[in-house]
């Protein structure tokens, strides 16, 4: 499967103001919780890391099963008209 170009930058356009609220309310936590710097820069990165994955992967899975259905009803056209 190749995404284009535009579908990657959609769907980063898409993900990554969930994956910085994400960061935002790991360093609230943190700061409330009196954690040191390097810790709040990690659970930041981390929280960033984890919602952009998680929600870039449903994306191209979502592309996937498109791409799937496109070829399965292709593939029915050509079976019902010989």
């Amino acid at each position: 499967m190749v995404l284009t170009m535009s579908r990657v930058r959609l769907a980063a356009a898409r993900w990554i103001p969930y994956s910085l609220a994400g960061a935002a309310i790991s360093v609230i936590v943190g700061l409330v919780f009196h954690l040191s710097v390097a810790r709040l820069l990690v659970s930041a990165l981390l929280a960033v890391a984890l919602i952009f994955g998680g929600l870039a992967f449903r994306s191209v899975g979502k592309e996937k099963e498109i791409e799937f259905r496109e070829k399965d009803s292709e593939n029915r056209n050509q079976e019902q008209n010989p």
